[in-house]
């Protein structure tokens, strides 16, 4: 009998979402489904037995994390995020050494695509922190996670991983202080607000393709506080997880109509509301989460 448990599945299924690597096959609950398990309470995708598994009476059952201690089977995320972006852009391996080096010179360096590169895994960490602290669970984190440290040593050896610790130097680096500074918006929201400390969420909008492979990757959500979505006093989050950005985005139907937002995280252009169409407008990045207080 335990009260709560660390939710392994769900550090699986949102870093498979954060590099838009869900996929789903004939037969099996769709993608949007799948999404809608991952942050709610519902029961998580489990890719052993291609099945969900059990859902949980209440957030405070599920210890939701993307990185624990145990970096073996789960580097840090700036890791699986920045590595690739690297390979991508020619800028050399994924290997902990160059993505280090990477890190660790964006801002000196004179290269624009390294420092374009660096700065843009460090808002795609954000995108990630911003769907943990919204999801239904007790959120948690390996430390230094909230400023992007990478690792210095070889995390799958078992004395190495353990001879890393955090290098709290770089949280003064210019991208990784300010996604500290975001990521700290971001936790106290998550103390702070009623909506947030409780097990309700609404999914009011998918791109209408969002299910196939080839397909934008847009959905929002709203953390209701047991209100129907529209109305003051909730956290809506509206997410892009693939590598494809829209200048302006329109979600139909929009609950809130002309009510202010207040966004919370990195400075961006405000949503613009159509009241002919009800439609709101908003710019979109790739893998990027916008939340908004109503």
């Amino acid at each position: 009998m335990v009260d709560a448990i660390w939710n392994f599945g769900y550090r699986d299924e949102v870093r498979r979402l954060a590099n838009n690597a869900i996929n789903t096959v004939w037969g099996q609950p769709s993608r949007s489904v799948r999404v809608q398990h991952l942050i709610s309470k519902d029961g998580m995708w489990n890719d052993w037995n291609q099945a969900f598994d059990p859902g949980y009476a209440d957030m405070a059952c599920s210890v939701d994390y993307v990185t624990s201690h145990d970096v073996a089977d789960g580097p840090r995320l700036m890791n699986i995020i920045l590595g690739p972006m690297l390979q991508a852009a020619g800028l050399g391996g994924s290997d902990v050494q160059n993505v280090r080096s990477a890190v660790d010179n964006a801002d000196t360096s004179s290269n624009p695509v390294l420092q374009a590169t660096v700065q843009q895994a460090l808002r795609q960490c954000f995108g990630v922190f911003a769907i943990l602290m919204t999801s239904v669970g007790m959120p948690m984190w390996l430390a230094g996670e909230e400023f992007g440290d990478v690792h210095d040593t070889d995390y799958i050896g078992v004395n190495p991983k353990q001879q890393d610790p955090v290098q709290w130097n770089r949280a003064a680096f210019q991208g990784n202080a300010a996604l500290k500074a975001n990521v700290a918006k971001l936790i106290q929201l998550r103390t702070s607000h009623p909506a947030l400390q409780r097990n309700e969420v609404e999914f009011f909008y998918f791109h209408p393709q969002f299910d196939n492979n080839d397909s934008p990757r847009v959905f929002a959500h709203c953390r209701s506080a047991g209100q129907p979505p529209g109305v003051t006093g909730q956290v809506i989050v509206i997410a892009n997880m693939r590598p494809q950005s829209f200048s302006n985005y329109d979600i139909p139907g929009w609950r809130w109509s002309s009510s202010v937002l207040t966004e919370i995280g990195y400075p961006n252009s405000a949503p613009f509301y159509n009241p002919m169409t009800g439609t709101l407008s908003l710019a979109l990045n790739a893998f990027e989460a916008r939340v908004f207080r109503s």
